[in-house]
């Protein structure tokens, strides 16, 4: 078995993801399954979209003490694509509390605040993404709506003409 999470470990570096959950599922139920194994294997669920299972392995790792914020992040965005936005919004606003800066997790975040009428915590959220580097034409439309909704109409139009100058179709 420490074969297995030896080369699990390593595979998880290289980003064989697939890999990962070949050799880390081996190790699954037996005291080699610390909180480090749950966390990489359900890691790498994530990135080959087994949500469920990844949604899994991330509680347990954190049930085991893990606490942070790639398990956060990627389970917030498990969540996300299983339709469970409750548990989403909590776990994306845990990962970027403790550091994560990722734009694409401030754009889902946007989304889901946006889907709950929140639209300063949008706009904020939408702020962070393009900050971080998620410049894209969605982005900016979807800013754009929220600042229509708070009444912001002339930053409004900024973004919806930065849209479409990212995506003129």
């Amino acid at each position: 078995l420490q074969y297995y999470l030896n080369r699990g470990l390593a595979r998880y570096h290289l980003k064989d993801y697939a890999g990962v959950v070949a050799d880390l599922t081996k190790v699954i139920g037996t005291s080699e399954a610390s909180a480090k194994v749950h966390l990489m294997l359900g890691l790498s669920q994530s990135k080959t979209k087994q949500y469920a299972e990844a949604i899994a392995q991330l509680t347990q790792a954190e049930n085991k003490g893990e606490k942070g914020s790639d398990l956060f992040l990627e389970r917030g965005l498990a969540y996300y694509h299983t339709k469970e936005p409750q548990q989403a919004l909590e776990d994306l606003k845990k990962a970027l509390k403790s550091g994560s800066k990722d734009g694409e997790a401030a754009f889902i975040l946007g989304n889901l605040y946006f889907q709950n009428e929140q639209y300063q915590e949008a706009i904020g959220a939408y702020d962070n993404g393009i900050s971080w580097g998620k410049e894209s034409d969605v982005l900016y439309n979807n800013r754009g709506k929220a600042l229509y909704f708070v009444e912001k109409y002339p930053d409004a139009i900024r973004d919806y003409t930065k849209a479409l100058q990212l995506n003129p179709n």
